[in-house]
């Protein structure tokens, strides 16, 4: 009724009063807000002879959910007939750069982040060498000029979090930091078992989920 009332297109009328009854973002796409689209078309588009061939009959009732699902939440979301314009005037023609880029830069972050043995023994010097008498007045800043201030922070709280308690309790903070500086590769290994724990109890996690959903889907015995 309301199409023909207003001589338009029931697409039409859907996608207007979305787009006016919810508070959609808008203004220029973000770098990350096209990621976000690519990855979802790509998901559930895995063809790339059908994304290649630029076809305009892609299955959007199955990407803008899975679009939806990657804003955070509390976060303003594009519309889908917006996502839908974005990728078939813009994202059609770049997404593998897109993803290609994405890549590079998930690269960059995991070997800016990561720390090596020297890495470790630079940063707790560094630490014995300021003479400081507490743990607050650390300058994580000017520690180590390639990892910044968040990265040297973050990794110091690693490393201080895996001293046994009584070496952390009975020594003051020079000697400490002394005693982290001479057992690094212990400390090192000690954050290297923590780590295969957790991905052995996250593994266990999800076995006994896929476990509890196969049993409730069997069929009950009869007594």
């Amino acid at each position: 009724l309301i199409s023909k009332e207003l001589g338009r297109r029931r697409m039409q009328c859907r996608d207007r009063w979305r787009l006016v009854y919810e508070d959609f973002r808008s203004g220029h796409w973000k770098s990350y807000e096209d990621r976000r689209l690519v990855k979802a078309v790509r998901e559930e588009v895995r063809d790339d002879e059908v994304l290649g061939n630029k076809q305009r009959d892609l299955p959007w009732k199955r990407i803008y959910p899975n679009y939806v699902k990657r804003v955070k939440e509390g976060s303003k979301r594009r519309s889908r007939q917006q996502c839908r314009k974005r990728w078939y005037n813009i994202l059609q023609y770049v997404w593998r750069e897109i993803l290609e880029k994405a890549e590079r830069l998930k690269r960059l972050v995991k070997k800016r982040t990561k720390w090596t043995g020297e890495e470790d023994k630079t940063l707790l010097k560094a630490i014995m060498d300021s003479g400081i008498e507490e743990e607050g007045d650390i300058e994580f800043g000017r520690l180590i000029e390639s990892k910044g201030w968040n990265l040297s922070n973050a990794r110091w709280q690693t490393l201080r979090g895996n001293v046994p308690g009584d070496v952390a309790t009975n020594k003051d903070f020079q000697d400490l930091v002394s005693w982290m500086h001479a057992n690094i590769e212990e400390l090192r290994k000690m954050e290297t078992d923590s780590n295969s724990d957790s991905e052995k109890d996250e593994a266990g996690d999800n076995n006994e989920e896929q476990e509890s959903a196969h049993s409730s889907s069997m069929p009950a015995l009869s007594s």
